[in-house]
């Protein structure tokens, strides 16, 4: 039984896409409260919710002697807030929004958490043969409490932190990564999309019809609601995006951004031999990346598509390809944008030879092409712009 003088509830609540039970209180009955303390301390990393119906969440994340908290207020109206006196959104957005607070100076001692912000224990709560664990704090952010009290937030037992960071890499929030091995492992594509997704998780908004833009507004779970997130971040992911930028700078200082073709526009070129007929159409999208649609079509035969993304290597730059036209005779200088899946491979060589005109030329090299012929330099002739 609860004391009649104990203010307790439990909700059973959904918040980002787990559900767990939250306690939004005023003077516990302390003969159902315990303290928490353990020598482990990431045994206290979680997520912890307070606060009735969606409340706010608090994430506390442990790097070796290294501990980070953030306060997560779930949805304020966009006509007050932090959000609105940092000048981060605008007062004519009439929609929710999430607010994010970095604790600072954190400390665990004893099961007690201290910092600049707020105080308070790691504590459990007993009832009914249950035993829950969760974080109280004193004086807390939720105002309706009121002064000299405090709320218990209970830990999500059954949350994978990995799965509550959205995205391909969602380490980039929750530990500090390490230079030497992030660079060993992933390519440019990769750091880039890891540093931007740090951004989109907090509903960055990316220049519209961009290559990011495009991309997060193609995920489920991207909302796009700031013009600035950088208030938000954490020391983590500070540390994280500081390493992906020392790595992409390092990079360009020996890598070959392509000269062709001209980036944002959209090219077709096409050539016909005999009975067979290719259409090639690309568009850059960032320094080494292409977009790219090859049809062929040939009598007899059912036609063949093939869309996708190439890209230039991150290797080291050997020098530019040369090709030959088929039409002038003539070598040029060609950048070579590659796209494998397994033993499938399309390679597109693109170049101008300007002595016969300032038109693009293209060559391909590819297989797996259903029924018609795989594609090389020599079987096929030049693709010319149209």
């Amino acid at each position: 039984m609860i004391n009649k003088n104990t203010l307790l509830f439990f909700t059973l609540c959904f918040s980002y896409f787990i559900f767990s039970q939250n306690i939004g209180a005023t003077e516990i009955n302390p003969v159902l409260i315990s303290s928490w303390e353990e020598s482990d301390l990431e045994k206290y990393e979680g997520m912890y919710h307070f606060g009735e119906g969606d409340g706010s969440n608090v994430i506390l994340l442990v790097n070796d002697d290294k501990i980070t908290i953030q306060i997560r207020e779930t949805r304020y109206w966009s006509e007050g807030g932090y959000a609105i006196e940092s000048g981060l959104t605008q007062l004519s957005e009439l929609e929710l929004k999430w607010e994010y607070k970095n604790l600072t100076n954190v400390k665990i001692i004893n099961g007690k958490l201290f910092s600049n912000e707020y105080s308070g224990e790691f504590v459990t709560y007993k009832e009914d043969l249950k035993t829950y664990f969760g974080l109280k704090i004193n004086n807390p952010w939720n105002t309706w409490i009121g002064k000299n009290r405090y709320e218990i937030g209970l830990k999500s037992t059954n949350l994978d932190l990995k799965e509550y960071f959205s995205g391909q890499f969602p380490n980039a929030s929750i530990e500090f990564l390490n230079r030497e091995e992030l660079a060993s492992l992933l390519d440019n594509n990769d750091l880039a999309l890891m540093r931007n997704e740090i951004f989109a998780r907090y509903g960055y908004k990316f220049n519209e019809n961009g290559e990011f833009d495009i991309h997060f507004k193609n995920q489920n779970w991207y909302q796009p609601k700031y013009k600035d997130v950088k208030p938000f971040l954490t020391e983590i992911e500070l540390h994280n995006i500081a390493i992906i930028k020392e790595i992409e700078e390092s990079r360009k200082e020996n890598t070959y951004i392509p000269e062709f073709p001209e980036k944002n526009k959209r090219i077709v070129l096409t050539a016909k031999q005999d009975n067979l007929s290719i259409a090639l159409v690309v568009k850059r999208i960032n320094e080494k990346t292409i977009e790219y649609s090859i049809e062929m079509v040939e009598s007899g035969k059912n036609n063949y598509t093939k869309k996708g993304f190439a890209s230039v290597s991150d290797g080291p730059y050997l020098g530019s390809e040369s090709d030959e036209s088929s039409v002038s005779g003539i070598s040029y200088f060609c950048d070579e944008y590659i796209d494998t899946n397994g033993d499938c491979y399309v390679n597109i060589r693109l170049g101008k030879e300007e002595e016969s005109g300032n038109h693009l030329l293209g060559k391909i090299i590819k297989n797996c092409n259903d029924k018609i012929k795989d594609i090389t330099l020599d079987n096929f002739p030049t693709l010319i712009e149209k």
